[in-house]
């Protein structure tokens, strides 16, 4: 006879849920910045490119994000201090697109909407441990802030229900309201670390939710 325990124990449900947050979806340019080896690197349009290939005057190697070559040279000493070996950031490079947005809102280039890890994989370089959270945003900063030179995404509501589509039309027309009218892209909804995507903007104009059109189409 053998003393063992096969059938697990089941999990009781949390009493308030998984926390689900609502922030904008601001409409910039995808970009990673992250710490590996010692070394800040970029990564963007498909592409990676280290400090040193960002600031070289050899225009096949420059950055397509407006204005993020200027941007690290301002802050290589910065990003090398305050980025913990081996994190990295995720977000949205505003420049090109600031102008459409009041100053109060988009006063930095850079706006954080996640934190990951970074490392080597089968394929190459990888991304792990990567995290919505806002509370978590700060880990991969040597003094656990976010520095001033970053931002992060607008939060936009927070509670413990998934909001429906009907939910988050009216939230959508709250919101814009808040904001003075301004064109607003739409939202991200993050729950248990899972994300999904809300717009409202297509070709420049206001559009009705659906889940099956891209904003580009």
């Amino acid at each position: 006879m053998l003393k063992k325990t096969l059938y697990p124990k089941t999990k009781r449900i949390p009493e308030n849920g998984p926390l689900v947050t609502v922030t904008e979806k601001m409409d910039g340019e995808n970009l990673t910045i992250f710490k590996l080896n010692g070394e800040i690197q970029f990564a963007q349009h498909n592409w990676i490119f280290s400090m040193d290939e960002m600031l070289s005057d050899d225009r096949s190697r420059i950055s397509r994000c407006k204005g993020l070559k200027y941007w690290a040279k301002n802050h290589k000493e910065d990003l090398e201090r305050d980025l913990v070996e081996g994190s990295a950031i995720c977000g949205e490079w505003m420049r090109a697109t600031a102008k459409t947005y009041p100053a109060e809102v988009v006063e930095k280039d850079f706006y954080m909407f996640a934190k990951a890890n970074i490392g080597e994989g089968p394929d190459g370089l990888m991304l792990t441990n990567i995290w919505w959270n806002r509370d978590l945003f700060k880990y991969p900063f040597a003094n656990q802030a976010i520095p001033d030179y970053i931002g992060v995404v607008p939060l936009v509501d927070e509670g413990y229900i998934n909001p429906s589509k009907e939910v988050l039309d009216a939230m959508y027309e709250q919101y814009t309201s808040k904001v003075g009218g301004r064109k607003v892209e739409g939202f991200v909804i993050c729950s248990n670390n899972v994300i999904r995507k809300y717009l409202r903007m297509r070709k420049g104009k206001p559009v009705e939710y659906h889940e099956d059109w891209r904003k580009s189409a």
